[in-house]
């Protein structure tokens, strides 16, 4: 080869090494990448879970309990419970062929774990809820056992449905007779506060109606309970109370002097007071 061509071959290498270099990025040289900050996770937060179908987020464990307990120089103990959606309660025991007096207790009570307790004056006195009734606890928060068990339980009473109308009229009345009636119906907080709207009527008395009333009842103790003072300083207290057949309600006064507050809304003597029979 000659000198010149030599000369040539080596500066088209030298050029050639240069042009590859120059493209490629040395292996010892990382890539610049740019860096950001992520936010830490914050830890979520989680509500706790209620399981609405333990006795205590129950909605159906308020309501009437009845049975009668063991006794040892008596025939039994009579027991009624009610438990009211306020939180209140009233028990009552009667001593069968021993005492007419009922023993009678109230008070507030609560539902937790399953555990019923009532605040009485002596010593909380605990029970199990179950879906049919309530059991009693020992002293030490345990159902009891033995031949007796099944004796140491109240079980639940259906409740009476106030709804609907009424009337004083019996059966082999002539028709077109004086009556009065009562209507019954929910209000829009019924399910939340148990109150009830009350309306008295009855028939014209010389062209005029006999009796007319009207006012707000909240059920308490198995009871429905209004105001039917006409002076807004003072409170009487009446009551609508079922039969004990379960067919009508029997209407009075809580305190019997105060029966004359149930005339004041009717006319010729009349007053509020009386057995009313359910009609639908």
């Amino acid at each position: 080869m000659t000198k010149p061509q030599n000369y040539l071959l080596t500066t088209f290498m030298a050029l050639a090494v240069l042009g590859v270099t120059g493209c490629s990025t040395s292996p010892l040289t990382k890539p610049t990448t740019k860096q950001t900050t992520q936010p830490t996770p914050q830890p979520q937060q989680t509500q706790p879970v209620v399981d609405e179908h333990s006795a205590e987020y129950a909605l159906d464990y308020e309501g009437t309990y009845t049975g009668i307990l063991p006794c040892a120089d008596c025939q039994g103990i009579k027991t009624k419970l009610i438990l009211n959606k306020d939180k209140t309660f009233l028990y009552e025991q009667n001593y069968l062929g021993k005492s007419k007096k009922p023993f009678i207790n109230s008070g507030n009570y609560q539902v937790k774990g399953g555990t019923l307790t009532l605040s009485l004056a002596d010593k909380p006195l605990n029970f199990s809820v179950g879906e049919s009734g309530v059991y009693y606890f020992d002293d030490n928060l345990q159902r009891y056992t033995g031949k007796l068990a099944s004796h140491y339980t109240l079980a639940k009473q259906k409740d009476f449905d106030f709804v609907g109308s009424y009337s004083t009229a019996k059966k082999g009345d002539v028709k077109g007779s004086y009556q009065q009636t009562i209507s019954i119906k929910p209000t829009e907080t019924t399910r939340y506060d148990d109150s009830y709207q009350v309306s008295f009527s009855a028939s014209k008395v010389r062209g005029r109606a006999g009796c007319s009333f009207s006012g707000k009842a909240v059920k308490k103790d198995g009871n429905l309970w209004l105001n039917v003072s006409n002076d807004k300083s003072k409170q009487v207290k009446m009551y609508l109370r079922p039969l004990q057949d379960k067919q009508g309600v029997d209407v009075f006064t809580e305190k019997f002097d105060e029966r004359f507050a149930m005339m004041y809304y009717c006319r010729g003597g009349a007053s509020l007071a009386g057995e009313y029979m359910k009609v639908d």
